[in-house]
């Protein structure tokens, strides 16, 4: 489309160039394709091919690429597929796991890119979300665990090269203290401290491993402090699950060792690295990228190779070990690659003196996966049991016990945005306890982090929180008999005989198992039995049903869910066989507490009578689908904000301006006023003031205690009047600007803007930025003297009144539509081409498509009552970039309270609770948030300053 607003671009281009970059240029992540404008490119592009038909492969990074490190790593591979194949790459670095990974992953497949990789653990649920929408598209997640059809996951056994880099350090210490800087406590990271630890005390069985956890996947201070503690304390080998070499120069500078991670850091370092277990990912991309250009690759693969297939290796040794521990590395390396031997073999012993494993047995692939206890010799939290005797079921009287609970632990406890309850396993099963025991209970919101040490000093009666029992916790607490065990079993028909445990399954050829595809219980299956007799099933229930209809022999199952499953079934199904663990979860008390005894007799009598399974099979079983992203924040919420406001008696107010569906606004309040107080803890009473004008009045008449929803317009106006200062910008769709639209007949003869002269205009409100403020100044720069002004009352009475011929033409918002190929873009054709014109209709989600073109302008805000409105009305043309609009404080709203709220919408923006509100096509559409700064609205104020517009002699 032809550009012809020159003055509002030149007027508008500094102000969308800052809501674009959205802050720091190095704190924005920049892809070499981007649907925004955008600060600079990255320092490292792809070439392009000419043939804009040609296979495309997108990579979505969660640090910057720098030298090395992970990010590198997979740089190195995204450049070899490059050469290899001639296709075309682009990345995106330091996206931050969350919403944002998902906007840029969302966008790469709007792009039209066929083959995306994630890169990050926590882009696993992102990425299947997208998958899930764009089914033409394969996705690629590196280290999760979930697949759907074209999703898969990809991973590395990275433990095995650890190990061997613990034979290296193992025999190198001279303190016998050797500190591991570690990233998160996932099982990824616990089972290569677990491999590290094994390789150390295999040559030095006096070494201990000391591990201090920085919660950061990339973060250069925080791994220095951590190193330099563990040094320290004693630490003269320094090793690391991170993504700098910010350890590895700790060690350095204090006369140190130390072991690197992702690619060989002795390369920047020098030779006080021993050596690094390496990743070499371009084993795997070049093999999938070729299979899915030929159409032969498994979409839902699940993959975990080793180093017998080059996936990871161990880096050259240093010069400093010894020729008698490198004969030992090579000599171990060569049993893993040759499937002799590995790592998690037997005799493995825990922690806490337990024999995980035995003598000549091995883990297999879903017990390493869902590791999540220490080996010996590691110094940290260790696993351990607490059985007690049961007892009879005495009447605790009414008893008052207070639990501490977190509210966001997933399925234990948890608050529900839609509803704001509190809900989950622990609530299902301390409510049986009470009504057998005769006892109220007082749930009380408490952090994770010091919930143990408060029960200890008698703070709370008890807490549940899916507590693990371990010998250092029982040391200063009492736990309660295990009520959950986090271990696989095999489920079988009641009446099976012909075998009674895993290895007689396994031997006989002729017997079947049936899996859930994608789980680590599919892996165990295939590990016993090999794939050409594991069916694979899309979940649990269905598997389930196939074993009681006879279409397969046994499951395996984590006993939790196969319990919550012989409790629906328990006169067809039941557990078989050895459990692969012995990890128990417990109620915890305060040392002595009377408590235990009687907990510890109505948790027996629920296991004897079946009302445990029960409430297993509801919390644990393939129904609950429930993820984090649709929780509150629980112990979580809040500040330290120490006024009333946000409580039940002065809660925050929450003004939204009458824009689009009015009557949807409304009923969408208590629903909102929910999901924010799940999201923050605090109260919030929502309303939609009459207009504009009547928003910022009422926000200026309170200037300790709102928060608005308001444009472009409305912003500064409230900025001009008494200081509305902004806090977020939405986004909709990966776009951070939007646009005024000019909407006519569709069988109406005006060809351009200059056809409207005298032709009668609706518009929403004069308050509008897009509905009004745009369109006057267009109007005067070309001259155009319009007819009968008719103030329409929103953006969907505006285009009614055009669809019912009431106006000429109308105003109101215009967003892009979605391309069944590609994303639109600045430039393009605003309208639908003409072809589909005649498909346009609402399919049964609601939505308002003309063949895969999605319409989201203000066309689809009337779909509902006017399926048809596309057909009779056309977009004549639209204006230059505005702002999205924003949600900015009141004047003096409390400082404390700010990033609890920001926090708190931004976290609710990206939740099915708001799908049903503000983020709905019939409110705002919100899609994400992003940061806003009062400058980006300068360009508004050029053009509200050139029309003289006040909120005094607004549409006058």
């Amino acid at each position: 489309m032809k550009k012809i607003f020159n003055i509002l671009s030149s007027l508008l281009i500094g102000a969308i160039l800052l809501a674009a970059c959205g802050g720091a240029a190095e704190e924005t992540p920049v892809s070499v394709e981007s649907a925004e404008p955008v600060a600079k490119e990255p320092e490292t592009t792809s070439e392009e091919v000419e043939d804009e038909d040609g296979f495309k492969v997108a990579f979505v990074y969660v640090a910057p690429i720098g030298d090395l490190g992970w990010t590198w790593a997979h740089d190195q591979a995204r450049l070899q597929l490059e050469e290899e194949l001639g296709v075309e790459t682009a990345f995106v670095e330091m996206v931050p796991e969350g919403p944002e990974g998902e906007r840029v992953i969302r966008d790469f497949a709007m792009k039209g890119y066929d083959l995306i990789f994630t890169t990050s653990f926590g882009y696993m649920d992102a990425t299947v979300a997208v998958a899930e929408e764009f089914p033409d598209t394969q996705f690629v997640h590196i280290s999760g665990y979930k697949q759907t059809s074209n999703s898969s996951s990809v991973f590395g056994r990275m433990y095995q090269p650890r190990y061997l880099s613990g034979l290296v350090a193992g025999a190198s210490t001279k303190s016998n203290i050797i500190g591991y800087v570690a990233a998160f406590p996932i099982p990824e990271v616990i089972r290569g401290i677990n491999a590290f630890t094994l390789g150390v005390r295999e040559v030095n069985p006096d070494a201990e491993v000391r591990v201090v956890w920085t919660n950061t996947w990339f973060g250069p201070p925080e791994e220095k402090e951590a190193a330099d503690a563990l040094l320290a304390a004693g630490a003269d080998i320094i090793a690391q699950h991170q993504d700098t070499t910010e350890p590895q120069k700790a060690a350095a500078d204090a006369g140190a060792l130390s072991i690197g991670y992702d690619s060989d850091m002795a390369q920047f370092v020098g030779d006080t690295v021993l050596t690094s277990p390496v990743w070499n990912w371009s084993v795997k991309y070049i093999e999938i990228a070729e299979q899915v250009i030929a159409g032969t690759y498994d979409g839902s693969e699940s993959y975990w190779g080793g180093m017998d297939e080059g996936v990871v290796a161990l880096a050259p040794l240093s010069d400093r070990v010894s020729a008698e521990t490198a004969a030992l590395v090579e000599e171990k390396s060569a049993a893993i690659i040759s499937g002799d031997w590995d790592v998690f073999c037997g005799p493995l012993v825990g922690a806490n003196g337990n024999i995980v494993v035995g003598d000549g047995k091995c883990l297999d692939d879903g017990s390493m996966l869902g590791m999540d206890y220490w080996v010996a010799g590691v110094k940290g939290e260790v696993p351990g049991e607490a059985p007690g005797e049961a007892a009879g079921l005495p009447d605790l009287e009414g008893r008052v016990i207070t639990i501490a609970v977190e509210n966001a632990y997933l399925p234990f406890n948890y608050i529900d945005v839609a509803t704001g309850e509190p809900q989950g396993w622990d609530y299902d099963a301390m409510e049986e306890i009470c009504k057998r025991l005769n006892c109220e209970l007082d749930w009380q919101e408490f952090g994770w982090d010091t919930m143990i040490q408060a029960v200890s000093a008698g703070q709370f009666d008890m807490a549940t929180d899916g507590i693990t029992i371990t010998a250092e916790r029982d040391e200063n607490a009492d736990f309660s008999d295990g009520y959950i065990a986090t271990e696989q079993r095999m489920l079988v028909r009641l009446d099976e005989d012909r075998f009674s445990t895993s290895d007689e399954f396994a031997a006989d050829p002729n017997l079947i198992f049936g899996e859930q595809v994608g789980t680590t219980n599919y892996d165990t299956a295939v590990t016993l039995v090999g794939e050409d007799r594991v069916i694979a099933f899309d979940d649990f229930g269905i598997t389930v049903q196939a074993l009681i209809a006879g279409d397969v022999d046994g499951v395996v199952i984590d006993e939790t869910a196969g319990q919550g499953y012989m409790g629906e079934n328990a006169d067809l199904v039941t557990l078989i066989g050895d459990s692969l663990s012995s990890d128990w979860l417990g109620f915890i008390f305060p040392t002595g507490s009377d408590l235990v005894a009687p907990i510890n007799a109505a948790l027996q009598s629920m296991k004897d009578d079946g009302s445990l399974n029960d409430i297993n099979a509801r919390w644990f079983g393939a129904d609950f689908v429930l993820d984090y992203d649709n929780i509150g924040c629980g112990a979580y919420c809040g500040s330290d904000y120490d006024g009333t406001l946000g409580s039940a008696d002065d809660p925050i107010q929450v003004l939204f301006v009458p824009s689009v569906d009015i009557d949807f606004m409304i009923s969408s309040g208590d629903m909102i006023e929910t999901g924010l107080k799940a999201a923050t803890g605090l109260t919030f009473n929502v309303s939609v003031p009459t207009s504009y004008a009547a928003t910022i009045e009422e926000m200026c008449a309170s200037p300790t205690n709102t928060i608005g929803f308001i444009p472009a317009m409305g912003y500064v106006l409230g900025n001009s009047l008494c200081g509305v200062e902004p806090a977020l910008a939405s986004e909709r769709y990966g776009w951070n600007v939007y646009w005024a639209e000019f909407l006519v007949a569709r069988d109406s003869d005006y060809k351009t803007l200059k056809d409207l002269e005298g032709a009668s205009w609706a518009y929403p409100d004069a308050s509008s930025t897009s509905g009004f403020l745009f369109p006057t100044a267009l109007f005067d720069e070309l001259g155009i003297t319009v007819g009968e002004k008719i103030e329409a009352g929103g953006h969907s009475a505006a285009v009614k009144a055009v669809y019912n011929g009431e106006a000429d033409f109308a105003t109101a918002y215009f967003s892009p539509p979605l391309l069944p190929e590609g994303t639109w873009a600045i430039g393009d054709a605003p309208d639908i081409p003409d072809e589909m014109i005649e498909e346009c209709a609402v399919n049964d989600k609601d939505r308002l498509y003309c063949g895969a073109y999605r319409v989201l302008d203000a066309r689809s805000s009337i779909r509902e009552e006017a399926p048809d409105v596309v057909q009779k009305v056309r977009i004549l043309d639209i204006s230059s970039e505005i702002p999205n609009d924003t949600m900015s404080f009141s004047p003096d709203f409390p400082e404390a309270l700010k990033t609890a709220v920001i926090d708190g919408i931004t976290f609710y923006v990206g939740t099915e609770a708001c799908a049903e509100t503000f983020c709905n096509e019939n409110f705002y559409d919100w899609t994400a948030t992003g940061p806003i700064a009062d400058e980006n609205f300068d360009g508004v104020r050029l053009l509200m300053a050139a029309q003289g517009i006040s909120l005094e002699n607004i549409g006058e």
